[in-house]
C-alpha cells in the first residue's frame, strides 16, 4: 500500500529533460461512420511546445457487411439447386442429379445417403438442396458425397471467395464443399454443423492445393464425422463465387485545418503507417507492403486543443471500421 503525502505537481519547465519525452501516444480511436461524432475529435499538444508532428497509422478491421460480395450483381452462382432449365448454357453448371431412395454409393461402408430439391425450407428462389446421411456405425467415422460436373471447365479465377447458405440440424457432423479443378488440384472448404436453421457461410477462394481456378471441372458436397447411429439432414442454398469487396478509399485526415489524403485503396486487415511525407507504407493483410505518396500539407499539431476529422469519398461503403492511431512527435 502507498504511504505518505501524495506526489504533487510537476518539475519546473527549465529542469524537465523534454528529450525523453518527445512523443506521446494518443489511444487509439474506432471509426465506424461519419457521423460527425466518430470521426470528429480533438487531440491536444502542449502549451509550451511550438508544435508537434503527427505520426498517423489507420488500420482497417472491416470493409462491407459479410454479405455485401455475395449480394452484389457480380456474384456468380456456382449452383441454385433449382429445377434446371431445359437448355443450360454450356459454361453453366450442371446441377446435382436427385436420388430415389438413400443408397450406399459415395459413403463409407455404413452409411447411406439422400439428395433430393425441397421446396419446403428455402433461403432463395423456390427451392434448396436437401442433404441426408445415415450411419450404422459405431463411431465418428461416417461419411459421404454429392458430386457434380461442370459441363466445361468454369473460369473463378478473378474471384475473390466462395459463400453459400448452410440450413444445420445441429448434429455435430462437418459439411465439406470441395472444389477440383482440370490440373488436379482441390480446395476444402469445412462447417461445423453444430447450429440450427440458416448460416451464411464464406471462405477465401483459393490455397496451395488448388492448382487453377480457370478450370474448376467438380464440386462436392460431403459429410465428414457423421455421429454414430445418426441420421443427418442440410439443407444448401445459392452457392456462389464472390468478387473482391469494395475497398475503403483515399482515407483522408484534416488536423488542425490541414489535410493529408492517403492515394489507397484498402481492404480488411490493411495498415497503412505514415511517419512522413517521404515515409509511408500500407502493409497488406497478405504481407505484401506498398509505398505511399501522400497527397496535401504535413500533419502538424499547433499548441492547444487540435480538432480531427477522418473522412472517405462519397462512393465509400456504407459499413466499415477502421482503427486510427496518432502519435505526436515533439521537436
Amino acid at each position: 500500500m502507498a504511504s505518505g503525502p501524495p506526489i504533487e505537481g510537476r518539475m519546473p519547465n527549465d529542469k524537465i529533460d523534454w528529450k525523453l519525452l518527445d512523443r506521446e501516444d494518443e489511444n487509439p480511436r474506432t471509426i465506424s461512420a461519419l457521423d460527425g461524432r466518430q470521426n470528429q475529435w480533438r487531440v491536444p499538444c502542449r502549451p509550451e511546445a511550438k508544435h508537434a508532428e503527427a505520426r498517423i497509422e489507420l488500420n482497417v478491421q472491416q470493409v462491407g457487411s459479410p454479405t455485401d460480395a455475395y449480394d452484389a450483381a457480380s456474384a456468380l452462382t456456382l449452383e441454385s439447386f433449382e429445377e434446371p432449365a431445359a437448355q443450360t448454357p454450356d459454361a453453366r453448371p450442371a446441377t446435382y442429379a436427385c436420388d430415389a431412395a438413400y443408397h450406399p454409393g459415395g459413403c463409407k461402408p455404413g452409411v447411406t445417403q439422400q439428395y433430393t430439391r425441397s421446396s419446403d425450407v428455402v433461403k432463395f428462389g423456390k427451392a434448396s438442396g436437401r442433404f441426408s446421411a445415415i450411419s450404422s456405425r459405431d463411431d465418428k467415422a461416417g461419411w459421404s458425397v454429392k458430386g457434380k460436373k461442370f459441363k466445361q471447365p468454369l473460369d473463378i479465377s478473378g474471384f475473390a471467395a466462395i459463400g453459400f447458405w448452410l440450413h444445420g440440424d445441429a448434429g455435430g457432423q462437418s459439411f465439406k464443399l470441395q472444389l477440383h479443378d482440370a490440373a488436379g488440384g482441390w480446395q476444402d472448404m469445412y462447417t461445423t454443423v453444430d447450429f440450427r436453421g440458416w448460416r451464411y457461410c464464406q471462405f477465401k477462394l483459393g490455397g496451395p492445393k488448388l492448382k487453377d481456378p480457370g478450370k474448376i471441372t467438380t464440386m462436392n458436397i460431403y459429410y465428414n464425422g457423421i455421429p454414430a447411429g445418426r441420421t443427418v439432414t442440410c439443407h444448401i442454398d445459392e452457392i456462389r463465387a464472390l468478387r473482391p469487396p469494395q475497398p475503403l478509399a483515399e482515407p483522408a485526415l484534416t488536423i488542425a485545418g490541414r489535410q493529408i489524403r492517403f492515394p489507397v485503396a484498402m481492404h480488411s486487415g490493411d495498415r497503412l503507417v505514415f511517419e512522413d511525407m517521404a515515409n509511408c507504407q500500407l502493409r497488406r493483410a497478405s504481407g505484401d507492403v506498398e509505398a505511399v505518396k501522400p497527397e496535401g500539407s504535413p500533419p502538424r499539431l499547433a499548441p492547444g486543443a487540435n480538432p480531427i476529422v477522418f473522412s472517405l469519398p462519397d462512393s465509400s461503403p456504407r459499413e466499415f471500421r477502421v482503427v486510427v492511431s496518432l502519435t505526436k512527435v515533439y521537436p
